[in-house]
């Protein structure tokens, strides 16, 4: 494989709903798009999501990495096997640069796999386990802060669908009014779980999990602000809910940290926060091999760029405690890609079968929400 061209877009989709949490209020998508070209002519594409409350990435900063990636990786030359290639990627991901955008750096190395899986007809997760799970996965609903008629429309949704998993986005005055309406509307069954984005201090946490209780919830993602690791640990050891490290828990360094800390009980991991599909697998390695559980998240407007890549992070990885991502038809106005990658009934979807990421680009819809940002031959 020769790369010959890297074309780096900013990319903004319209959501079909405001979306809030305690740390950032949405209403589109805000992606970095890499497509990365062969001397064949095929395309790969890789995404990236920087958000500056979880890395400290801006939009600006990671444009500017992610032209310094492709430009690198053009120069590159050919290279021969995977293994070349993954050992290319590395030596990237190590540079100063690309480990302080790491969502610059989830674009330019997806776009690589992509490209390499689309040449050698391999779907993506095949190319590191041939044995793969090619099993459907199950997601779960996302429940966004919205008012309270919106709430009860995405209830209904819910119940439609039949999901096994829920999560609310807490932070509010009426969390457990909200708590207790799900468990109303979704039954006994459904798994519900919360996430606060670190809004509350370790006493408010615990007020709330103690009367949440009764609502039989399951986790609790960041209860509190992501450098209080201490405050993460006593949250951890007051109640019986799993506590989810998700925004103190980027790199393998801040995973280290919390399992000798002792400070939680699940890591959440999200491909563009944590620097790519490689880097992101050997966190869940990692936790795996500490008994630490498992969540494959998301940042809420991905497109089917890193939905299916997450897909393929999934059926690699097959003993995560969760899944989230395919929202793209919940979500966006309009998806980039003509394949389908959004979950059906009880949060299902199959597996992604097709060469690379599984996925095809729809030039027209990509055109009408990517912007130019620079080309490099």
């Amino acid at each position: 494989m020769r790369i010959v061209k890297a074309l780096l877009y900013r990319l903004a989709i319209p959501f079909r709903l405001r979306v809030s949490h305690s740390l950032a209020r949405r209403s589109e998508a805000e992606a970095v798009i890499l497509a990365l070209q062969d001397e064949s002519g095929q395309y790969g594409y890789g995404e990236g999501t920087p958000r500056h409350y979880v890395t400290g990435e801006t939009l600006e900063g990671c444009l500017g990495a992610a032209e310094e990636l492709g430009r690198q990786i053009v120069s590159r030359g050919r290279i021969e096997t995977f293994g070349e290639l993954l050992t290319v990627l590395r030596r990237l991901g190590e540079q100063s640069l690309f480990a302080e955008h790491p969502s610059a750096f989830c674009a330019g190395e997806i776009a690589c796999l992509d490209l390499w899986g689309r040449l050698t007809g391999t779907p993506l997760a095949a190319l590191f386990d041939p044995s793969c799970s090619t099993a459907p996965v199950t997601y779960s609903a996302v429940l966004p802060q919205v008012t309270a008629d919106v709430y009860e429309q995405l209830l209904e949704l819910t119940a439609r669908h039949t999901m096994e998993y829920v999560k609310i986005k807490v932070g509010t005055n009426d969390d457990l009014a909200r708590i207790k309406r799900a468990r109303e509307r979704l039954g006994a069954t459904v798994d519900i779980r919360l996430d606060a984005n670190g809004a509350f201090d370790v006493a408010g946490a615990l007020v709330l999990l103690h009367g949440a209780a009764r609502h039989r919830i399951s986790a609790i993602e960041q209860p509190v602000p992501k450098d209080d690791i201490e405050g993460l640990r006593e949250v951890a050891q007051g109640d019986g809910a799993l506590v989810i490290a998700d925004e103190s828990m980027c790199t393998r360094q801040d995973a280290e940290r919390l399992i000798a800390s002792d400070a939680c009980g699940g890591f959440s991991v999200r491909l563009a926060k944590c620097g790519g599909f490689v880097k992101s697998r050997e966190i869940i390695q990692l936790a795996a091999s500490h008994g630490i559980a498992v969540q494959i998240g998301c940042h809420v407007g991905e497109t089917a760029i890193l939905s299916a890549a997450g897909r393929h992070l999934a059926a690699l990885c097959p003993g995560y405690r969760y899944l989230e991502g395919a929202l793209s038809r919940f979500v966006l106005e309009e998806d980039i890609s003509t394949t389908a990658v959004e979950f059906g009934a009880g949060g299902r979807a199959p597996f992604l079968p097709g060469p690379g990421l599984g996925i095809d680009i729809d030039p027209e819809r990509f055109a009408r929400h990517a912007i130019p940002v620079a080309s490099l031959h």
